[in-house]
C-alpha cells in the first residue's frame, strides 16, 4: 500500500509540473460534483469469509448516500480527484460457526467513512466527456451497533485500490454566479480486505473473538451535479 501512495504522490508531483509548462489555459482547473450514489454488488455487498477458520460469509445490504468530490485539473486531460462518501449497512453472517435462524446471525449495523483519491484522464469531447481513473481508499468503520443475536461486533479499517469510470455531461445550460454546470455518471470499484472480531458469547462461550476475514469489493454507482469553479 505504501507504494500505490508514493507512486501517487510520484505522479502528481510530475503533472504539477509538466502543467506549469502548459501554455494553454483555455480550461476551468476546478470541479466540484455533489451526487447521490448507491453503493452494493448483485443486490447485496458480497464478502467471502473465514469465520474461526471455517467457511462463510458476512454480507450486507445496498447502502444508499451522497458523495461530494473535487477534482484538480493538471492539464485538460489529467486531473487528481477527492471524494468522500459516508456509507449507513446492516451487515449477517451466513453459513457459519455461529449458527443463527436458518444459518443466519444478524451481526447489526454500521457507518463506514469511504475517502477516496484517484488520477484520472479525460478524454476531452465537446458536450460529452468520458474518464477513466485509479487510486486509494480507506475505509473506516464507526457507530457500530451490534445486534440482539450477539454481543459485540468489531470491524477493522482498512486501505485499498479504487478504480472509476464516469462520463461528463455539459449539456446543461445553466449557470451559478458566472459558472458552468453539468451533469456526472460515474462508477467506482473499491477493493478492501478487512477483518471483523465477533463476540458471540451468549451463543457459545468458545465465541467470544471470533475473527471473519472479509474480501470487500463493492461498486459505487452516482450520477449527480457538477460546476466548473
Amino acid at each position: 500500500m505504501k507504494k500505490i501512495v508514493l507512486c501517487l504522490v510520484a505522479v502528481s508531483c510530475f503533472m504539477s509540473s509538466f502543467a506549469q509548462t502548459d501554455a494553454s489555459t483555455d480550461f476551468d482547473r476546478w470541479k466540484l460534483r455533489i451526487k447521490g450514489a448507491v453503493i452494493e454488488s448483485d443486490g447485496v455487498i458480497d464478502q467471502d469469509a473465514n469465520i474461526n477458520g471455517e467457511n462463510g460469509q458476512i454480507r450486507t445490504d445496498a447502502g444508499y448516500f451522497a458523495t461530494l468530490d473535487l477534482s484538480y485539473f493538471f492539464t485538460k486531460n489529467i486531473a487528481l480527484e477527492a471524494m468522500i462518501a459516508n456509507s449507513k449497512n446492516e451487515a449477517s453472517a451466513y453459513a457459519s460457526v455461529l449458527g443463527g435462524n436458518e444459518g443466519i446471525t444478524q451481526l447489526g449495523d454500521y457507518s463506514v467513512l469511504l475517502p477516496t483519491l484517484m488520477l484520472q484522464y479525460h478524454f476531452k469531447g465537446q458536450k460529452v466527456t468520458p474518464y477513466i481513473g485509479a487510486g486509494i481508499n480507506y475505509a473506516s468503520f464507526y457507530d457500530v451497533n451490534p445486534s440482539s443475536e450477539i454481543v459485540n461486533v468489531e470491524y477493522e479499517n482498512t486501505p485499498g485500490p479504487a478504480f472509476q469510470a464516469g462520463i461528463d455531461f455539459d449539456i446543461l445550460n445553466l449557470k451559478i454566479f458566472g459558472k458552468t454546470t453539468f451533469l456526472n455518471l460515474d462508477a467506482k470499484l473499491l477493493v478492501l480486505n478487512s477483518e471483523a472480531i465477533i463476540d458471540a458469547s451468549n451463543i457459545n462461550t468458545s465465541y467470544q473473538n471470533v475473527p471473519a476475514d472479509m474480501h470487500i469489493n463493492p461498486f459505487v454507482f452516482s450520477f449527480g451535479f457538477g460546476i466548473n469553479l
